[in-house]
């Protein structure tokens, strides 16, 4: 069995292939250009099983890499790579929405301190005071 690089394809790699054209986004969806077949093939994006957000497994060579799909699909459509300390934010707040016009770059602390609501965080806090009232 072949083993696979997980380590080697970073952002700039995956944006070199966006640059050059060998990544390309049709309708929503992902398409790879694959030199032996000469042709684009579809990259299917996958659900991870815990926070269900879409995501891809890019092949380069012998080495891969997984992304989420929101992530790839702000590089392709502004061609430029996402800056450190910065999340790729959904301006709709649906998740599984990921059309380049619904994605913008917040702050990581900005967008995930959004992403709690009100009542989820009077939920959390409550719960945390009743544990430690109890030991």
């Amino acid at each position: 069995m072949a083993t696979v690089n997980k380590s080697c394809v970073t952002d700039k790699v995956l944006l070199g292939l966006i640059l050059a054209g060998w990544l390309v986004l049709r309708d929503d969806k992902l398409y790879k250009y694959h030199a032996r077949k000469r042709k684009f093939l579809e990259v299917v994006a996958t659900r991870h099983p815990v926070n269900h957000r879409y995501r891809y497994n890019v092949k380069v060579g012998k080495s891969q890499r997984t992304i989420q799909r929101n992530r790839l699909h702000w590089m392709i459509a502004n061609r430029e790579l996402i800056p450190a300390g910065v999340d790729v934010d959904h301006v709709d707040r649906d998740k599984q929405n990921d059309h380049p016009d619904n994605l913008r770059l917040r702050g990581i602390p900005d967008n995930r301190g959004d992403n709690w609501s009100v009542s989820a965080y009077a939920e959390v806090s409550s719960f945390f005071e009743s544990l430690s009232g109890g030991f």
